[in-house]
């Protein structure tokens, strides 16, 4: 049971979070359950940073401030756009080009062919894809027994020191980890978003590390394959090919493991993992006419939460980005 919950504290703690702040912007769920985990790990670099400037400590409190603070700052850049679809909703006349603008209240196209499928499957790709998800999670906890088996090899070690530092000391700026990896070095730059994110499953039963950093490694493929299949549904405008991609992504179930062969690079995973949901915001993004202002803060909001856990991720995901602008233009 302690298991179950840890589990689902780490699932709810990743997406849920950003998720919100996508609905309050006013997306569409499936895209913001799959740029959820980036937007959660911009409200942590966010908090952490405001932490750190005011000298005050981070832990569940912060988290909690900083979300809520997240979420009306969204629901705020998302009202605009919102009232203007409704204005262009009542003054458009049937037949007109308006009469194809997205519906009021909600950023995105409603796809003819995503409906068929919906008439046909009723939800269930969705739930094909939410099972598919849990594959990877089921698989980590098995071979981490239960959350409780210590990862090996030096970035390991590091990342249960530093999620530890910060649960102890409330110090999770990106120059607060010296004391951790180089303490002759005051200077020390590191950007801890994600033992952050970590510390605040370090109260639960079982969380203490290294149980926190387990759940975390549990979830990363879970977001990685709800990602994967709302990118690959949106582009190939079908629920079927979401399908066939949670399939394929729910097969990488090593993934946290062996993105490097020098060890657990458990930030460099989570980042890797929610570069779909990133692109997917750049596809709605690329596609809308007019450009969606919160769709490209929620962007820009996404890309910043993955440097704050890797800066390599964001540069990785700065190449399919600028092709995405591209293609926009």
């Amino acid at each position: 049971m302690t298991t179950l919950v840890l589990l689902a504290a780490a699932l709810g703690l990743v997406v849920l979070p950003g998720a919100a702040v996508c609905v309050a912007a006013g997306t569409r769920w499936r895209v913001a359950v799959a740029a959820g985990p980036a937007l959660t790990l911009a409200i942590v670099a966010a908090g952490t940073a405001v932490t750190s400037a005011t000298d005050s400590r981070w832990g569940p409190l912060a988290a909690a401030v900083a979300t809520l603070a997240a979420i009306l700052l969204a629901a705020a850049v998302g009202a605009a756009p919102r009232l203007a679809a409704r204005r262009r909703a009542r003054s458009a006349v049937p037949g007109d080009d308006g009469s194809r603008d997205a519906e009021p209240g909600v950023i995105g196209f409603r796809d003819d062919d995503e409906a068929r499928d919906r008439r046909r499957y009723p939800n269930a790709a969705d739930l094909v894809v939410a099972l598919l998800s849990l594959v990877p999670a089921v698989q980590v906890t098995v071979a981490t027994r239960g959350l409780t088996a210590i990862p090996q090899q030096w970035d390991a070690i590091f990342h249960g020191a530093a999620t530890r530092f910060i649960a102890e000391t409330g110090r999770a700026g990106p120059l607060d980890l010296g004391p951790v990896s180089q303490p002759a070095n005051p200077t020390f730059y590191y950007p801890g978003g994600y033992h952050a994110l970590a510390t605040l499953l370090t109260g639960l039963p079982g969380g203490p590390p290294p149980g926190a950093l387990d759940a975390l490694s549990a979830v990363t493929g879970t977001v990685f394959v709800l990602g994967a299949a709302a990118l690959t549904g949106r582009l190939c405008r079908s629920r079927v090919a979401a399908v066939v991609a949670a399939v394929v992504a729910a097969s990488l179930w090593i993934f946290p493991y062996s993105v490097l062969g020098n060890g657990p690079v458990l930030p460099y995973a989570i980042g890797l993992a929610a570069i779909p949901g990133l692109m997917l915001l750049a596809e709605h993004l690329a596609a809308r006419s007019p450009r969606s202002v919160p769709h490209a803060l929620l962007l820009g909001s996404g890309v910043a939460g993955t440097w704050a856990v890797h800066p390599s991720v964001s540069l990785a995901v700065a190449l399919p980005l600028v092709a995405a602008a591209v293609a926009g233009f």
